[in-house]
């Protein structure tokens, strides 16, 4: 979702800025109206989710203490993995939010 909204936003926000006279209201429209349909497309898949887990007779399952998530298990990921996802986080931050 994130790249189609990239998409959208950089063939339509030209456009809009040109036709609004040089004003953002019209982007900042366009911009809250994709985050309203990612937030409705994500409540929908959460409930597509949770029905599925209902019709298959898994919403009370007991999950073993050895599956269940421990904060700790993230000390198991190596120092490759924290560089990369580091990297990822930085160039989202710092270069995607100018595009």
């Amino acid at each position: 979702m994130a790249r189609l909204a990239s998409v959208v936003g950089g063939v339509l926000i030209p456009s809009l800025i040109i036709s609004d006279n040089n004003l953002i209201n019209s982007t900042m429209e366009v911009g809250l109206a994709i985050c309203i349909f990612s937030l409705i497309a994500g409540i929908l898949l959460a409930l597509v989710d949770w029905y599925a887990d209902k019709k298959d007779g898994r919403i009370n399952m007991i999950i073993p203490d050895e599956e269940k998530f421990h904060w700790r298990d993230l000390l198991t990921f190596g120092f490759p993995f924290w560089c990369a996802a580091f990297s990822c986080m930085f160039v989202y931050m710092s270069v995607f939010t100018y595009i």
